[in-house]
């Protein structure tokens, strides 16, 4: 995030729910946005929420520097849907991604609103065991 971002705020919100056995996690910044990231570094795309997609996927990174890692969002989707088997949400400007472990992905746009940054949303079972997050980080 401080790397490519550009954000001048940066926000971090926990909340544990024990009795629901959950941790909700929110990191938000009002840095230039996911899709504004891929025009800059002249990534094609149709629409924002297709800009997440791709960036989640793992299969595009702006990263010039092949040494450099370029996969946070595939290893945060990766750690937070197959290795916690929770969920995540991401708003980008106009797009929007809701992950969640064993259900098709949903991307949308927004028609009249545009978030001037990006936003990031996971919720998180209390694991039952250890996880081991290293089989789900590129590298």
């Amino acid at each position: 995030m401080d790397e490519h971002s550009n954000f001048t705020f940066a926000s971090l919100m926990a909340q544990y729910y024990p009795r629901k056995k959950h941790l909700d996690i929110a990191v938000s910044d009002n840095g230039i946005t996911i899709p504004f990231n891929f025009e800059k570094n002249k990534i094609s795309f149709s629409k924002d929420s297709e800009a997440i997609k791709m960036a989640i996927s793992g299969e595009v990174t702006t990263k010039k520097d092949e040494k450099m890692r370029g996969y946070g969002l595939k290893s945060c989707r990766d750690i937070s849907l197959k290795g916690i088997k929770g969920e995540l949400h991401i708003v980008s400007r106009k797009g929007v991604a809701i992950l969640k472990e064993n259900e098709d992905p949903q991307f949308y746009d927004f028609k009249d609103v545009s978030l001037e940054g990006t936003f990031l949303y996971f919720r998180l079972p209390t694991p039952k065991k250890d996880v081991n997050i290293y089989p789900y980080l590129e590298g």
